[in-house]
């Protein structure tokens, strides 16, 4: 093997126990019980990730359905475990343009995962008493072999951003979970305090389903898949070199 192999592999190598030493010690608190007011997330900003593009299946029918695509040409490049599309029947959960009721994501096929990995930010956003009435996101899931999931699967928020409620503890919605559901709530927010934030919570399970029932269409969910990173992008370089000197040998 010749110097540059060498040198290829042992990169390599070294960023592949680096990516793993990170991983391990970045361990996300399961988001469990309930409470007023969810904890400020200690980031400030959109978490570094792409929303899907969003295309309704029938144009003239607001609730049957939509498909999300990520990664180019529809969306800036994402982890390859993302890139691609999936398909979700219901309303499209976000904007008041948009109708509510209860939206099911349930095929995920298209992403080069084949499902729906963990480490995909959920956002919520506008779960508050600005317009004066029970805003709530109610969401339930399944694993990969198609089991409802009970145990905890999302994480305590880690961004938020929005308006002028960004830092402001009251304006954190309530939370519960039980049993798998996670029910977020408006209704511990003043009423009338319109604060406009969203929070970002990642997911800790591979999940094959989803749901998300909204009653109000004054609040929001919506989905954003993580972007490679400097480390990400360094990896697959010296992993590729790595793997053409094995071809050259």
């Amino acid at each position: 093997m010749n110097t540059l192999c060498r040198s290829a592999h042992r990169v390599a190598a070294g960023l592949i126990m680096l990516t793993l030493g990170l991983s391990g010690a970045v361990i996300a608190q399961p988001l469990t019980g309930s409470g007023s007011n969810l904890p400020v997330p200690p980031n400030l900003g959109v978490p570094p990730s792409e929303p899907p593009a969003l295309a309704l299946l029938d144009p003239n029918n607001l609730s049957f359905a939509f498909t999300g695509e990520w990664g180019p040409p529809a969306t800036a490049p994402v982890l390859s475990a993302w890139s691609g599309t999936f398909v979700a029947f219901g309303p499209i959960p976000s904007s008041n343009l948009n109708p509510p009721g209860f939206t099911d994501y349930r095929n995920f096929a298209g992403l080069g995962a084949t499902y729906l990995p963990s480490g995909t930010y959920f956002v919520i956003s506008d779960v508050d008493g600005g317009s004066f009435t029970s805003e709530t996101l109610t969401l339930m899931a399944w694993d990969t072999s198609n089991n409802p999931v009970t145990q905890p699967w999302l994480a305590v928020p880690q961004w938020v951003w929005g308006g002028a409620g960004v830092g402001d503890p009251n304006a954190m919605p309530g939370w519960s979970f039980s049993g798998g559901v996670y029910t977020f709530t408006g209704a511990t927010v003043d009423p009338g305090y319109n604060p406009n934030v969203a929070l970002a919570l990642l997911s800790l399970v591979d999940l094959s389903r989803f749901t998300v029932e909204r009653p109000s269409n004054f609040c929001n969910f919506g989905l954003r898949a993580p972007v490679p990173e400097a480390g990400s992008l360094a990896l697959l370089a010296a992993g590729t070199a790595a793997a053409l000197c094995r071809r050259r040998r």
